[in-house]
């Protein structure tokens, strides 16, 4: 685990200009009921309508898989990566998402 990891959620503005600035988000988003995935469970999450989804352990989300995770309405995500896509594609994932309204949380999840 890095120190970047349950610092933030992605500033929506900083990869698609027309986007909302944090602190524009509105609160609600950021709580309510969520899911705990492994990554081998993430469309199982996607098929059952969860809106708010978090994925343990090292995963990044593909471009496939951001425009899965858009078209299922997923409001909030996060990952305990350092992002939550691969370094060679980083800009476009976040694009597919944050121009849909899925927001990208950097988490830290327990394990007792």
């Amino acid at each position: 685990m890095c120190v970047h990891n349950s610092t933030h959620v992605d500033a929506p503005n900083h990869f698609v200009a027309s986007e909302k600035a944090v602190h524009k988000l509105d609160l609600e988003l950021f709580y309510g009921k969520c899911i705990v995935v492994e990554p081998s469970e993430i469309i199982s999450a996607l098929e059952n309508h969860h809106e708010r989804i978090l994925i343990k352990g090292d995963f990044e989300i593909s471009e496939e898989t951001a425009r899965l995770i858009v078209d299922s309405n997923v409001k909030l995500f996060g990952v305990e990566n350092q992002s939550v896509a691969n370094i060679e594609i980083p800009l476009s994932v976040h694009v597919i998402l944050l121009e849909n309204q899925s927001y990208c949380l950097r988490v830290w999840i327990y394990r007792a």
